[in-house]
This record gives C-alpha cells, structure tokens and sequence, in this order.
C-alpha cells in the first residue's frame, strides 16, 4: 500500500503522483448501523477499515446523494448553500442538515483514524437541460423555507455550498478534495432557434466562450474556495477535482487545454502552486459495463468481455458527431478509448489526471459478492438493473399498470396513489420502465408462436443520431469493422446506418427471455396479495433465448403451452398526469398487456470473470500511465439499487494488488 497516512496536507503529494487509489461509497456507510453510545462511528469505521485495510484503499470518494435517511438532493444543497451545514431544515431523507453533517463528521473521523483520505462530490442540475447552465431569469433559486424566490442562480448556490462546507470542515484532517460536480454535461452537439438557425455550435472553443459554462463555473468556484480559505487562515489549498463535459468522459478533459500551437495552456487558473486534479469517468463500452442497467443498454444482456466482433459508438466531440465501429477485447481498446485524457495528460504532464469512477456491473443479484440470503429472499429472482427492478414499492404499481384496460382503470389508479402523487405513474414508472413494456401480445394463426410488440421502444423521443437509436438498442455486432464496411458497400449503405437500414439486421443480442407479469406480495403481516396482468394466461416460467435486432420492435417466442391460436392482447391507451404541480398536464401513454425480462445467457461465474479480464484491462492502463483511480463502487451499506458495482471476490484481490502499489499485469487471456 503506498504509504499513509493520507491528510490534507499531505494530499496533494498523492495526487500529483498519481498515487491515490480509491473506491466510491455514499453516506449509507453508517445507516443501517445499531447505535452505539460508546462508539458512534462505529459501523462506518468497521466498513471503512475492512476497505482500508483490506482492500488497501487510502482514500474515498464520498457521495452527497441518494443514501437514505442521510439523502442530500437538489434542494438540500439549495438550503446548505443559503443556510449552512448546521441547520436544521428537514433534508429530503427525512433527517436534518445538521444531523447528515453529524454523519459525514463520523465518516471524516473514522477514516482519520485509519489513515485514509475523504474526497466529496455532488449531483446538482447538470445535465444538458439542467438549471446549472441556465441563463432564464425565471430560473433563479427559490428559498427552501420561505418559498419565495432569490437573486441566486443555481451557479451561485453550487459555488456557495462548497464554500460553506469548506467552512463546516475546514479544518479536518482527513478531507483532501472536492470533486465540484459529478459528470457535467452541458449541450454536446449544436443548438437552434426556433427558425433552425445554430445559436451555440457545441465546439470546445465555444463552450470556452461561454459566460455560463461549465470551465468558467468551475474557476468561479476555485476562486471562491481559494478566497474562503484565505479568510479562514488555511495555508494549505485544497485539493480540487474538476471533471470535463461529455458527463465526464475522458474526451472531455480537451475542454480545459486551451491549444497554442503545438502545445496548450491549461484554462483553469490556481495561483502560482496550482491544485487542481483532473478527473474522467469510464465505462466503455457500456454495452458489455452497463448491460441491463438502464434504458440505453436494456437490450445488450448478455454481452461478453472480450467482446466478439464490434459495437457502435456514437458520440460527439467538439461540436462533430462521430459513430465508430470498435473492438473491445484488450488494453489497446482501453487506451483508444481514453486516447484524449492521454494526450490532456502528454501536453500538460504537471496536471494530476483521476479515473473519479470505473465499474463493469454484475445484473444479477443473486451473484452480487458477498453473498447474502437476505437480499435474495427480501428479492426473489429479482434483477439489479434500474429499469427491471422489482423494488417493493414499484414493482406493485407495475403490474397493476399491465392489468389497466380502459381510462376509468387508468384513472383510479392515479387516485389510489394519493393526491400529488399521481404523476409518478409517468415519471418514475413509465419513464425508466417503458423499453420493457410489452404492449401487444398474440399467438400465431398456427399456434407455434408468440409475438410481443415492445411498443415504446418505438417512441419518437428516443430517436436520436440518424435514428440508430430506434428500437432496440443493440450495440453490437458479431461481424469485424472490416466486414461491416464490406457489406455496407454490398448493399449500398451508409457506414454509419440509419433507421430502417438492412446494415441494422448485423446487429443482434441474444438474451434470455420471458414474458411476466403476474406478481404477489405479502407486507409481512397480511396475506399474499395477487395482481393478475392482462397477458397473464401467456406469462411464462422459463426463459427462452431469443435473438433482439437493432430497430425491431418485435420478439418472437415459441408459443407456450396450451396457447389458443389467434389470441391478441393489446394495451390500452390511456392519458396519465405529467406533474405533480399540475394535474392538467396529462400524456397519452400505451399500457402494457405484460411485461419483458431479460437476462444473460451467460452464468453468474462466467459474468465475473468477465468482469475480472475488464477490471484487469482498465488497472493496468492506469497505472502505466500515472492515474490515480477510484472503483465505482464498494458496498458501503447501501440500497440495493447501487449492488450492481460491487466488485467480485477476484475483483477485489485485483483491487488490493492495485491499491498497494504492486504491479497489475497485462492480461494475455
């Protein structure tokens, strides 16, 4: 282990060297803790020192978000930045300001106590539509208590909550960082007017322009820090970790090389002993990292590491779209995949370069390591995946939206939610479920087959980059870049195809299948309750493996047992309220007869060593080219929504060989 103890002042000496190696944990790491008034930290020292010592981590990337009663969102940061950390506002966790800070305080000081460093980061409007970017007058912040609205644009209050947590512990020994905003994203392809004219053309050069982009953000808020911690008589600055556009993707860190000639300047400014990290994310390629997680990568269950022919990546950089046909099997990948933080990192050798997240996920969580009956029975046969998750409160709305026939079902449901509380319906159940609702299903003339319709993965929001988005999003192909070009030119096709293009056809998945629906809970003290879908006479128990193709919207089955021939389910179309503000903002949303589920036609064994050859790829880049890193994420006691990332059993031995400094070697295998 490279030696500690790790403190701010001490830090930046790891930093520069590329010498941290860390692990992403959230404020859950003391949650689900007993309390114990001889040792409060108790929990959050016993997972910190299993990590530590252990895992040989000497620092964490600590998460103001989504951590139970510890949850800091969007207007909990609206209310630290106008009322400090000792407030006690009530939180969206249901606990106070001053009680999560009693929190983080306990985490900063057990891993004091161990020798290891905390860095913080935070989520905070800055996606391409977010309110960070925003120059609307109507944007500006309302007060949390009062209600009324401020002179404070959402750039203010993101500066003024770190400056206020620098003042909460400004002067702990164990904070070395802030990473000011988690994957910023401001527009990455040129905007119009309502005539079509280009009003922002998306080049790094002009987001360097910006008055209210995102590198000028970021110097705003290191001069204020660097301002605040001259006030507060602090000799040693900070350590502070700026991620590019492009959510943080290593092309992004061009974003702060200003070029002259054949080498550049760096656009940030930090006084004469600058300390700044520069930090990028990498999943790539998400098909094989990310399969089943969300919406993007639903359809890709089962794509192996090394992966067999090629996937599409699609991209913009500097204002271009680009669209590539790439193999991911070895380091080379890895490092063309991160060739722009590499060369930030050659034109400006003094700025210290951090991998802030890297993860290839395991979907099933009945492999998730370390085993745990719980989980499983609290979750029977239950998926890890965002959009397929059976989560308890979810899960019942689900079925219960399967089993809607007409407008009246549709709408005593939305009542049945309470008031407000219907647009949830849409919001979190339709918007993050909607690529596995099956909104047609029928039986063939002659009995043999099944044909589920996945209406919404035909919805023209989702058609972006030429309409290669349409359908399913499959990825990859198993055919080479070379013999894709091949049959392009065959068929007179474009390299890069668009909707509806025969070169889609060279893109398939085959995931396992079925088609569900029917669920049945018990709370514990009443008896098993039973939602019956529509389709539920069609729903199957075993899996089937299918072939998906890219921008269809079908998937054929063998008809199950007992099937009549000719039968046809068709979802209902129905309008749902949009906002919880305004119940007279309604969408028309096709309900679905069932429900898909898919899973990889890989075991749990084989995925994890997957994972493994992935982990070993990504490890032996970083440390041949100086990166510090930090493993997204470590179980820190947290929801099962974040298990996914958890590394395996050889995952973390991989993870500690790295951490302690030993060398990871290139994988042959």
């Amino acid at each position: 282990m490279p030696s500690m103890p790790i403190t701010r002042d001490t830090a930046w000496d790891y930093w520069s060297r590329g010498l941290i190696a860390a692990a992403n944990i959230d404020l859950t790491v003391e949650s689900f803790s007993a309390a114990d008034p001889n040792d409060p930290n108790g929990y959050s020292r016993s997972i910190l020192a299993n990590l530590t010592l252990k895992r040989n981590y000497n620092a964490f990337r600590l998460w103001f978000g989504y951590a139970d009663r510890f949850s800091i969102y969007s207007k909990d940061i609206v209310a630290i930045a106008l009322y400090g950390w000792d407030s006690t506002i009530a939180t969206s966790g249901g606990n106070t300001i001053a009680g999560v800070a009693v929190q983080v305080t306990n985490i900063l000081d057990s891993a004091q106590k161990l020798g290891a460093g905390i860095f913080m980061v935070t989520d905070f409007n800055q996606g391409p539509t977010g309110l960070l970017w925003s120059t609307n007058s109507a944007d500006l912040v309302k007060d949390p208590v009062s209600g009324n609205q401020t002179s404070y644009t959402y750039r203010d209050i993101l500066k003024m909550f770190w400056v206020n947590t620098l003042t909460k512990w400004k002067s702990h020994a164990a904070l070395i960082g802030f990473d000011l905003v988690n994957e910023p994203n401001p527009f990455d392809s040129p905007q119009t007017d309502g005539n079509g004219a280009v009003v922002f053309d998306a080049t790094l050069a002009s987001h360097r322009a910006l008055s209210n982009g995102w590198p000028q953000l970021a110097q705003t808020i290191i001069n204020a820090i660097r301002t605040k911690e001259s006030q507060l008589g602090l000799t040693t600055p900070l350590p502070l970790i700026v991620e590019g556009i492009y959510a943080g993707g290593p092309n992004g860190l061009m974003l702060f090389d200003v070029p002259s000639g054949s080498s550049g300047t760096l656009f940030l400014t930090d006084g004469a002993s600058p300390r700044i990290v520069y930090s990028f994310h990498y999943y790539g390629p998400g098909c094989v990292t990310s399969q089943g997680v969300d919406q993007w990568n639903y359809e890709n269950m089962g794509t192996p590491y090394p992966m067999p022919g090629v996937s599409y990546d699609p991209y913009w950089y500097d204002g271009t779209p680009y669209g590539e046909f790439n193999t991911h099997a070895s380091t080379d990948d890895v490092l063309r995949d991160v060739g722009r933080a590499i060369t930030f990192k050659q034109r400006h050798p003094e700025a210290p370069v951090f991998v802030g997240e890297f993860s290839c996920c395991q979907p099933s969580i009945t492999q998730v390591y370390p085993p745990d009956p719980n989980r499983v029975t609290n979750s029977p046969n239950m998926r890890v995946s965002e959009i397929q998750n059976t989560v308890t409160w979810q899960a019942p709305l689900l079925a219960q939206m399967a089993s809607v026939a007409t407008q009246a079902d549709a709408d005593a449901l939305v009542l049945a939610q309470g008031a407000g509380n219907g647009a949830r319906l849409y919001t979190d159940i339709f918007g993050t479920t909607k690529r596995r609702w099956i909104t047609q299903l029928e039986i063939s003339a002659d009995g043999t087959k099944m044909i589920a319709t996945l209406g919404h993965t035909a919805d023209p929001a989702d058609v972006d980059s030429g309409g290669f988005n349409y359908g399913f999003r499959v990825w990859t192909s198993p055919l080479t870049a070379a013999q894709l070009a091949s049959y392009a030119a065959s068929v007179n096709e474009q390299a890069v195809p668009s909707n509806g293009t025969q070169f889609a056809t060279k893109f398939t998945s085959q995931p396992m299948a079925k088609v569900v629906g029917v669920y049945s809970w018990t709370d514990g003290t009443n008896p098993v309750q039973t939602i019956n879908t529509r389709a539920s006479a069609l729903n199957m128990t075993t899996s089937q493996q299918v072939t998906l193709t890219r921008h269809a919207t079908t998937i054929e089955f063998a008809a199950p047992a007992g099937a009549v021939a000719g039968t046809k389910y068709v979802g209902a179309v129905v309008n749902l309220p949009t906002n919880a503000d305004d119940p007279t903002k309604t969408a028309a949303v096709q309900m679905p007869v069932a429900l898909l589920w898919l899973d990889s036609p890989s075991s749990g064994t084989q995925i994890d060593q997957a994972r493994l050859k992935w982990a070993q790829d990504a490890l032996y880049v970083w440390q041949q080219k100086g990166f510090s890193w930090a493993w997204h994420g470590e179980d820190s006691g947290g929801p099962v929504a974040a298990v996914m990332w958890r590394p395996s059993k050889a995952i973390g031995e991989l993870l500690s060989v790295a951490a302690s400094g030993r060398h990871v070697a290139k994988r042959t295998s």
